[in-house]
């Protein structure tokens, strides 16, 4: 038979009691107990002895879900717009302060409203996909229609000196940088870490913070400079060149046309650049940084070999005068 479970349960949390203690109080198994708060059905027996060990009467743990529904009949909407169910939703607001909760089911171009007793107000949360693609889409169409309008516009008060950096350069940064995003998402969406997507965004976002180089800049010898200063961009600098890279939809559109700005435009300036008021030139890369690491072991190893040389000059003379 049918039993209040949520009765149950909340006579077991007043007496601060877990399903274990419950069981033994009860002399009831504790695959019982878990059956019985999970599937809301008991025999008669363990209805009684649930009723005497949270000292409550029997009746008080019989299911009101047939005299709820013998109170409140059920409302079939027609419609494929859901703002059309606000009145019936209003309505129905009236009785779940009184009456107990709103229970409202989609059915594709259906929606049945109706009282359901005691039990929690649920609302429709699956989301359709062709909801979930027209908010990218959107973004997509409203920044691609806006891109070239903005990049006049902020193009007015800009003006550098710096010669422009080699375009295949910068084209290889941005797709080693763009591998290790990928990378991180799809680590992220096969083990079901946000973690990893969370990583990955902030790597996009911040990837020039550190000197002006993302990885992919210190491979291919390319640095981001402020020119509002001179110097390596800062973490505000990344921020605002990269902030467009995020927009969902806007994103991948950008991913074009800024590769075109970069070809087309005298410095290589995108509009990331021009709103952060950076440009890419040339720099320190890897391999730069390798034949340093050279020089410096050479120049290591010329300074021992000098020092030992001296060494071996002076030990003679010791002899001889020892001699």
């Amino acid at each position: 038979m049918n039993i209040n479970a949520d009765v149950v349960l909340k006579a077991r949390k007043q007496k601060s009691w877990s399903q274990e203690e419950l069981a033994i109080a009860s002399g009831l198994n504790l695959r019982t107990i878990q059956r019985i708060e999970r599937e809301a059905s008991a025999s008669l027996q363990s209805k009684k002895a649930l009723a005497s060990a949270l000292d409550l009467d029997i009746h008080d743990l019989d299911y009101q879900e047939i005299a709820m529904r013998q109170q409140w009949e059920y409302r079939v909407v027609e419609t494929k717009d859901r703002t059309k169910l606000q009145p019936e939703r209003n309505r129905n607001v009236q009785h779940i302060d009184d009456q107990g909760g709103l229970y409202l089911v989609s059915q594709t171009s259906r929606v049945v409203v109706g009282q359901w007793g005691l039990e929690a107000a649920r609302m429709p949360t699956d989301i359709g996909l062709p909801t979930l693609l027209s908010v990218p889409l959107l973004s997509a169409m409203t920044f691609a229609l806006a891109y070239s309008s903005i990049v006049r516009y902020v193009s007015r008060g800009l003006i550098s000196h710096y010669a422009k950096a080699d375009v295949r350069k910068r084209l290889t940064a941005a797709s080693i940088d763009g591998l290790l995003v990928v990378t991180l998402c799809l680590v992220s969406w096969i083990g079901r870490a946000p973690l990893y997507l969370a990583l990955g965004a902030s790597y996009l976002l911040l990837r020039d913070a550190t000197g002006g180089q993302s990885i992919g800049k210190i491979v291919v010898g390319l640095v981001v400079i402020d020119l509002m200063t001179g110097r390596a961009a800062s973490v505000s600098g990344s921020v605002k060149r990269n902030l467009l890279l995020l927009l969902p939809g806007a994103n991948i559109v950008a991913i074009f046309l800024e590769a075109r700005t970069i070809m087309s435009d005298p410095q290589g300036q995108r509009l990331g650049d021009r709103l952060a008021h950076t440009q890419v030139v040339e720099g320190a890369g890897a391999r730069d940084l390798v034949k340093s690491f050279q020089d410096w072991l050479l120049s290591l190893g010329d300074g021992l070999g000098d020092a030992s040389g001296r060494r071996r000059r002076r030990v003679p003379g010791r002899i001889d005068r020892a001699a």
